[in-house]
């Protein structure tokens, strides 16, 4: 019987050796990333329309500046047609964060779990603070 518990723990032992050398090579993972959907965008506010110097608020609002409209477009595809206006009249929108999973572990214990923010605020260009109303 002592033989036989002396055999269990030497097992044991070295299967937790080679899960911790597995880990510490990178061929076995512990943790694992959940994506979060979250709205990086303190005061969102819709938009009617733009172009490269003039961006048109659903609420009427009108401000001139430069627009950077391929970004926009990217943005507004992706996550829909808002954008904040900071009080120096910078310009952001939404914009998908890249995620890297080239170099990530072929096994994953999923013991521990790291979530991270789906979206990021981009920067889409700069408007004279002061609005124009029609």
């Amino acid at each position: 019987m002592k033989s036989g518990i002396k055999l269990f723990l030497l097992v044991t032992f070295i299967g937790i050796l080679l899960l911790i050398a597995a880990v510490a090579l990178g061929f076995v993972g512990v943790s694992y990333t959940t994506l979060v959907e979250n709205q990086p965008l303190n005061d969102p506010v819709e938009v009617a329309s733009f172009d490269w110097n003039t961006l048109v608020l659903k609420d009427g609002r009108t401000f001139s500046g430069v627009i950077y409209e391929k970004r926009l477009q990217e943005a507004f595809s992706r996550f829909g047609n808002q954008v904040e206006i900071s009080e120096d009249g910078t310009i952001f929108a939404s914009h998908p964060i890249f995620r890297c999973g080239f170099g990530s572990p072929r096994w994953t214990l999923p013991l521990i779990q790291y979530r991270a923010d789906r979206y990021e605020k981009q920067h889409v260009g700069f408007v004279d603070p002061s609005p124009s109303t029609p």
